[in-house]
């Protein structure tokens, strides 16, 4: 049996997802494949789903910027997609479509990975976009002390709050991302935004003191993201989303191939250092 799996968003020039799942296809000895599809125009969406179902694709990653549009063409959506209200991981069987999450088990996972602590921390998620969905969902059930949902737009931010239906939370503020501009402090802050991936960012840090960790869900291989690099004067722990996405894409490729599967995270990080050198 073949296996045809894919990537859909744009840009995607700079994905290591194929990398990392032909990489997962070699090491499990399935036969298969991973290819990138870019879509700029959600209309379009339709008719991909259905040139990708014609080829019998069996699984498909979706990424920025259709994570949250994409749910109108799925069929049918795991309690993580519900909950979260966000789509990264499509299962198609069938003509089937079936929606998950598995940004949220990848950031639990690197959480996990990296011992990091988010009970009675005052956490700031940058972002409200439909990766601070699955952020704030894994935040939620870490019993952190506060949590500011920094966006520049208050309307979406709060739109995102109730989408979640987590209730009226005393502890979760929505506020203006311009709050940074003066002394900020928090434990954590986690970049959740787009800002930075074409190696530029717009946010001015120069005000925020950080207690405990940043993270940043967009990674460089080659040295710091634009966000940790903003913050590196200061001495706490800084983690990109290498390791979020090498878990997300296990999970992934588990649901696809309806099995269970053994990697070595360190073993992938260096294939995939070993490419850029």
């Amino acid at each position: 049996m073949y296996y045809n799996f894919g990537l859909i968003g744009y840009p995607l020039n700079h994905s290591l997802s194929p990398s990392i799942h032909n990489y997962f296809l070699y090491k499990n000895k399935i036969n298969g494949g991973y290819n990138c599809f870019e879509l700029v125009d959600p209309k379009e969406m339709m008719n991909l789903l259905n040139f990708l179902k014609e080829y019998k694709f069996r699984g498909l990653n979706v990424t920025l910027p259709h994570k949250e549009a994409i749910i109108s063409y799925v069929n049918e959506l795991s309690e993580e997609a519900k909950l979260s209200r966000s789509v990264n991981t499509l299962y198609i069987k069938n003509n089937y479509i079936k929606g998950y999450n598995t940004d949220i088990y990848g950031f639990r996972e690197m959480l996990k990975y990296n011992n990091i602590s988010l009970k009675d921390k005052n956490i700031a998620i940058l972002g409200a976009g439909g990766a601070s969905k699955s952020v704030l969902t894994v935040v939620l059930e870490e019993d952190s002390r506060q949590i500011d949902l920094l966006c520049r737009d208050m309307q979406k931010g709060n739109n995102l709050i109730k989408s979640l239906n987590v209730g009226c939370l005393k502890n979760i503020f929505v506020k203006g991302i311009s709050v940074l501009k003066n002394d900020y402090e928090c434990d954590v802050a986690i970049n959740a935004t787009s800002a930075g991936i074409k190696n530029t960012f717009d946010i001015n840090l120069s005000n925020v003191k950080i207690n405990y960790c940043a993270i940043d869900l967009q990674y460089n291989l080659s040295g710091y993201t634009c966000f940790l690099n903003s913050l590196k004067h200061q001495k706490i722990t800084m983690i990109d989303g290498v390791d979020m996405l090498i878990f997300q894409a296990l999970k992934s490729f588990e649901i696809w191939t309806e099995s269970n599967i053994n990697i070595n995270i360190r073993e992938v990080k260096n294939m995939l250092l070993s490419g850029i050198k």
